[in-house]
């Protein structure tokens, strides 16, 4: 059939307006979950090949602005397919230095672990299951900590900056990369629905759990753009000073909690005093008031006109 052009554009807007869309909210709802938290699965791989192809620009260049030296020991957070700690162990592996990581998906430790099998074996990276509200080492363990696409979906933000300034020693760098171009995009698409993206709430938060110099950098670049936040820990204060301030300071409330109540019990005593004076002064009162009134009648019987009696 021969179709005039207008027919033709007719039929093919009333197949543009009758197309499905791309993504059902029940598809949307899946990959957002999977982006929180990726599971063994159809949807577990496709997030593991998207973020494979798409975060290599970020997790390349947080690696290279964490300043990372041979001697230090590092730790990314949510390592995902493990290209970021490819990239750390770059800089460690003349050295004595060692790249960790914790991820909060087992179907991701796994993939990772199979793709840098070697350099486990060698000793010089270290992968494990973990939550970053409950970083499984130690304290003043690294140098550097850095993470991509992540701190959005920490289920506690300030719980979670405080376990990873336990763990950072003192003169640490934390760096976490971003692309907003990207996040505002996933938004949009329903996405981000179970995380909280704002750079400005996740600075806040840094200053707040004692990092310093909290800083974000803007990169446009030809691999790409992305953004970079920078987080200092300079020194850490001597935690027996802390738990001696801390002690000075409760003996301090309860000096002055004791001298309130010592206030306030002499206060007491005063007002029973008054109110003792005040009854006495009451009593006195109606006593007068009664003798008074006794006079009076007295006076009254006395002055009063005499009957006579009959003879």
């Amino acid at each position: 059939m021969n179709w005039q052009p207008c027919e033709a554009r007719h039929f093919q807007q009333q197949k543009n307006h009758t197309r499905k869309p791309l993504m059902t909210s029940k598809i949307k709802d899946s990959l957002a979950r999977q982006l929180r938290l990726p599971t063994r699965g159809v949807w577990g791989w496709l997030t593991f090949n998207f973020l494979k192809y798409n975060s290599d620009v970020l997790e390349k260049n947080a690696a290279r602005l964490s300043a990372i030296e041979p001697h230090h020991k590092v730790l990314e957070i949510g390592f995902g397919p493990g290209l970021g700690i490819q990239h750390a162990l770059q800089y460690v592996k003349d050295g004595p230095g060692k790249v960790c990581g914790v991820d909060l998906s087992p179907y991701m430790v796994e993939k990772a672990t199979t793709r840098l099998s070697a350099p486990i074996k060698e000793g010089k990276v270290e992968l494990g299951l973990g939550n970053v509200m409950d970083i499984p080492y130690g304290t003043d363990t690294f140098h550097r900590i850095f993470h991509c696409n992540c701190y959005y979906f920490w289920p506690s933000m300030q719980d979670s900056l405080q376990e990873i300034y336990r763990v950072m020693k003192p003169g640490g760098v934390m760096v976490t990369l971003l692309n907003h171009k990207h996040i505002k995009k996933a938004q949009a698409n329903g996405l981000l629905k179970y995380g909280d993206p704002d750079p400005l709430k996740y600075m806040c938060a840094l200053e707040l759990s004692g990092f310093e110099d909290v800083r974000i950098e803007y990169f446009d670049e030809s691999s790409g753009n992305y953004q970079a936040i920078f987080a200092h820990l300079h020194v850490k204060p001597d935690v027996f000073e802390l738990l001696e301030n801390e002690e000075k300071e409760l003996l301090e409330n309860v000096n002055d909690t004791s001298r309130d109540l010592s206030q306030n019990q002499n206060e007491f005593e005063l007002l029973e005093q008054e109110e003792k004076e005040l009854l006495e002064n009451v009593n006195d009162v109606s006593r007068d008031f009664n003798r008074k009134k006794h006079v009076d009648v007295s006076q009254e019987d006395s002055s009063g006109p005499h009957r006579e009696t009959k003879k």
